[in-house]
């Protein structure tokens, strides 16, 4: 029997890892991608196959054990933290921003928004823009 378990087994086994030098910079590598390239539509979890050299599987696995989130919910999150940035900081159009931030489909990018904040962009604008002098 090995002495130590691959970031694998233990993944299966407890659901719970501590991430340890070659995983940690996989992991490290993986969210330098998703934070420089968010804005991207393509964004997938197969780009993060591409980079690493994974399988997707064990991308997806290493991933959520890491954040604990799913790929999907954390480039999620960092799009809507940057659309809430956005609409306060700027007069883009909302729509605009939305596509500058990765969503295509302009009608997908305002029911996400508002199920994620609960607001339409343009309400969490009125109610959150940064006074300007």
């Amino acid at each position: 029997m090995m002495a130590t378990t691959t970031l694998e087994t233990e993944v299966e086994h407890r659901g719970q890892i501590k991430l340890t030098g070659k995983h940690q910079q996989l992991v490290d590598l993986m969210l330098h991608h998703i934070n420089q390239h968010y804005m991207e539509p393509n964004l997938s979890v197969e780009t993060l196959v591409d980079i690493t050299g994974l399988s997707t599987n064990y991308v997806r696995r290493v991933f959520k054990a890491a954040t604990s989130q799913s790929f999907s919910e954390y480039t999620a999150r960092l799009r809507f933290q940057k659309v809430k940035e956005l609409l306060t900081e700027t007069d883009l159009p909302a729509v605009r921003i939305g596509e500058r931030v990765g969503f295509i489909n302009s009608s997908y990018f305002y029911v996400s928004f508002k199920k994620y904040t609960g607001k339409t962009p343009d309400l969490y604008r009125k109610h959150n823009k940064k006074a300007t002098n």
